[in-house]
């Protein structure tokens, strides 16, 4: 079984370094990091990830801005992304699931092993 290819879009490096861990800890899967949405949208370029673990709050470009670009990319549609914030806004929420999100998880909420869970459930890959 191949491993599953995560693109982590994170701008808080204890948090990219807590999932990135965990991730490996687990096995089964390769994580490649972007810290922010511009470089996001070229590591999905390059790396075509299975899944994309996107950060709402960055600076530069907003998750919701990199999510917007991405969606309007040729086969941009394609891709499955678990939103991560801690923002529990309905406004926020409902401009998210407008971007055809495959979940969307507030990180306070959920432990690194649950997101992996998540992620293995979305991707179908056990």
């Amino acid at each position: 079984m191949k491993d599953i290819k995560v693109a982590l879009i994170e701008d808080d490096a204890a948090i990219v370094n807590m999932y990135v861990t965990r991730f490996n800890l687990t096995g089964g899967f390769e994580v490649r990091v972007a810290n922010d949405g511009l470089h996001g949208l070229e590591l999905i370029a390059d790396f075509k990830p299975d899944i994309i673990l996107l950060d709402m709050m960055m600076p530069h470009m907003s998750g919701v801005e990199t999510l917007t670009r991405l969606r309007k990319l040729p086969k941009g549609e394609i891709y499955k992304v678990i939103a991560l914030t801690n923002m529990k806004d309905a406004d926020t929420i409902n401009k998210i699931k407008l971007l055809h999100v495959s979940d969307y998880l507030v990180k306070a909420e959920n432990s690194p092993g649950a997101i992996i869970e998540r992620v293995r459930s979305i991707v179908g890959q056990y």
